[in-house]
């Protein structure tokens, strides 16, 4: 069969005759998995009569009893139980089971890894308590603040906020739709973080990063929790062949899920905010 991540666990499967449910299937047709992916890499979870290395028939059950018997490190487990010795497919399961690393740096990853901390940053000085100040002066050298006295600069910069905030979002759908998947998502991806990092530049010369009042206030937070949540699966990412792998998976899927549910008020806090700055 090749390479595949659910290898292990669809071998699990046929030897344990488990039921492969309609939504299984439909995910297969969509993603080319069974499972999800917590449920296809979560070794842990599998009851104890799973087998882990078929080449040596050692379960998941038998690999716990060595690690409540200070085994614990992969190199441990496969001296002892044999797995992992000869194939070497399910030393990725080992290692997840110690805690240990168990995937490949992804594509890009130093991108997403440093686009991840530059993107926390920017949301730490938004959380410091002081602002970009305006010039207190007309002799000053550097009028920073026309960004925010100028009515036209400052469509320019509002616009361009929403721009840069409908074209990450198309970056989004070659993973959530097969119909517009092509190329690299490696790529795609990196290119989405690269885009936020603008992004989170314009909503600097558009607001100086005051969090403002009422509906303002709204907008900024979200915005600021979509960057949050969007670092944080970018690191999480980046940065998942030095993480142990439950970490990072756990990191990955919080973050992504805070990233889409804060993404639902967004358009609506943004129609609004349109409405509210020409109405007025």
């Amino acid at each position: 069969m090749g390479e595949w991540p659910d290898i292990a666990r669809l071998q699990e499967a046929v030897e344990n005759k488990r039921r492969v449910w309609p939504w299984h299937l439909k995910r297969f047709r969509d993603t080319g998995s069974l499972w999800s992916e917590a449920e296809s890499t979560d070794v842990l979870s599998w009851p104890a009569s799973a087998t882990v290395c078929n080449c040596m028939s050692v379960t998941r059950g038998e690999l716990s009893k060595h690690i409540d018997h200070e085994c614990r490190d992969a190199q441990c487990l496969a001296e002892r139980t044999g797995a992992s010795t000869v194939c070497g497919s399910c030393r990725p399961l080992l290692l997840q089971i110690v805690g240990g690393i168990g995937v490949d740096a992804v594509r890009a990853s130093r991108i997403l890894t440093i686009g991840g901390v530059i993107s926390l940053f920017f949301v730490l000085i938004a959380l410091l308590p002081f602002d970009i100040s305006y010039r207190n002066s007309v002799q000053s050298a550097w009028h920073w603040d026309v960004l925010w006295r100028d009515g036209f600069i400052k469509q320019v910069s509002g616009f361009t906020l929403l721009a840069l905030s409908l074209l990450l979002s198309f970056l989004s759908l070659p993973k959530r739709m097969r119909k517009i998947r092509w190329g690299d998502f490696s790529i795609w991806r990196a290119v989405h973080i690269v885009v936020g990092i603008v992004t989170v530049v314009a909503l600097i010369a558009h607001t100086g990063m005051r969090m403002g009042y009422e509906l303002n206030f709204m907008l900024m937070t979200v915005f600021l929790g979509l960057v949050l949540a969007g670092a944080m699966t970018s690191f999480s990412v980046g940065f998942q062949h030095r993480l142990p792998l439950v970490m990072a998976r756990h990191v990955r899927t919080a973050s992504l899920w805070a990233h889409i549910i804060l993404l639902w008020p967004l358009p609506a806090l943004l129609g609004f905010h349109i409405l509210k700055t020409y109405w007025y």
